[in-house]
């Protein structure tokens, strides 16, 4: 019959079974009555290979006639052209979701990555991808998606180029496997935002600032100060201050073992003052150097850094610094203290080749008294009194004479003006 809407609107249902009214206009195109009332425009198509196959296009209502016939017709030229849209239809059905993909990619690489590492990329899959991206099917995700997210995110910007880049690493791990076309890759070809290496670092004066401050907060939070005292007399990480034990403290060989970024041990060379702070540690109590207040199973400390920015920072008034850039005062104080350059790098434990290959000559004698030097020059600027202008007020009195203080510091910046 000519399929119109007067004459589909005349089509009555049976009694039992469905029927299809099939259209004389375009070839395969029908209309399936239910006995229900409903009507649906349905497609019959034969593929290259032979087989027969009938295909729901849409509900009548929804679509009209001639979007019927349109599509329809699209439908049947790409049948002529060796599609089979069953068959595609089944094969997106069954395509993973981005989270899918991700579970699969995540237990594939894992042995593969360090567990800073590993932390690192989960914490942007959970926090970034996922919520915003993760139900999409892997091919759904276009490269509009990506840009969004990426601008979303422009308040942390180093973070949003991370999580592009890991983004695209599944995309490029999701091709190799055949699980997309090859080179669909949505996060492919993104501008970045601009990073830029810090140099920052604590002066003389902030360094006087922050050793006040820690000693004022140490009774309270002992073991935050502990964290951040050793940060700056080992220039060691910070994570890798947090995870340390007791039993990888060597002191009688002047040195620490510590996690590098592929899970393994590096040695870190202690300086006099910072052998002598960890002697008065109370290590007693944990096996860690740093062990957990709040934790009664024995854990060590796993972040610093809301004592950093809300106590320890603001009462040094130290409103640009982080945490990392108290391994940069440590090798600014190192090279200000005339050691080369090859030597401060040797004792902070640069990860590059090209670097490392530059300390394979020195020896440990060289580099512990690197440490010597630089940890006393900090340990100094940590324990130097106050200013008057920086008496603090009532309940912060200091131990002691205050006027003794004073007159010592006082003494101590006009030797230093003289030099």
């Amino acid at each position: 019959m000519h399929l119109t809407k007067t004459s589909v609107d005349k089509l009555a249902p049976k009694t039992k079974g469905n029927y299809i009214a099939w259209d004389d206009v375009t070839q395969g195109l029908g209309v399936l009555v239910n006995p229900g009332g409903s009507k649906t425009f349905v497609v019959d198509y034969t593929t290259q290979s032979g087989r027969r196959h009938r295909l729901a296009i849409g509900r009548y209502g929804v679509l009209t006639i001639q979007q019927a016939r349109e599509e329809a017709i699209k439908m049947l030229a790409d049948v002529a052209r060796g599609s089979d849209p069953i068959s595609e239809k089944q094969k997106a059905r069954k395509e993973q979701t981005l989270k899918e993909f991700i579970e699969e990619y995540l237990e594939w690489t894992a042995p593969l990555r360090s567990e800073k590492s590993l932390y690192n990329l989960k914490s942007r899959i959970n926090l970034y991808i996922l919520p915003t991206l993760g139900s999409m099917k892997l091919t759904e995700v276009r490269k509009a998606d990506v840009v969004r997210l990426h601008q979303k995110m422009k308040n942390s910007q180093v973070t949003a180029n991370r999580v592009v880049s890991s983004l695209s690493h599944i995309y490029t791990t999701a091709s190799e496997w055949e699980r997309i076309p090859e080179g669909l890759n949505p996060a492919r070809n993104i501008k970045r935002y601009d990073e830029h290496n810090r140099e920052r670092y604590l002066t003389d004066e902030e360094q006087i600032r922050l050793g006040i401050a820690l000693n004022r907060y140490e009774s309270k939070h002992p073991i935050p100060v502990r964290a951040l005292k050793l940060l700056l007399l080992t220039g060691c990480r910070m994570n890798q201050i947090l995870t340390l034990a007791w039993e990888n403290v060597r002191l009688e060989e002047k040195r620490l073992c510590v996690k590098n970024y592929k899970g393994g041990l590096d040695d870190v060379l202690l300086g006099e003052e910072a052998i002598a702070y960890l002697e008065s540690c109370d290590h007693l109590k944990s096996k860690w150097v740093c062990p957990s207040p709040a934790r009664k199973d024995d854990r060590h400390i796993t972040n610093i850094n809301r004592f950093w920015s809300e106590k320890a920072k603001v009462a040094a008034k130290l409103e640009d610094v982080h945490i990392h850039d108290l391994r940069h005062t440590v090798a600014t104080v190192g090279v200000n203290a005339d050691i080369p350059l090859y030597t401060v790098g040797g004792l902070l434990r640069h990860k590059k080749a090209a670097t490392t290959q530059r300390y394979a000559h020195l020896i440990r004698s060289t580099v512990h008294d690197a440490a010597d030097k630089i940890s006393a020059e900090i340990s100094a600027a940590l324990s130097s009194e106050i200013t008057k202008r920086d008496v603090p007020k009532a309940p912060y009195c200091l131990k002691g004479s205050q006027v003794q203080a004073i007159a010592c510091l006082e003494k101590a910046l006009e030797v230093r003006r003289v030099k």
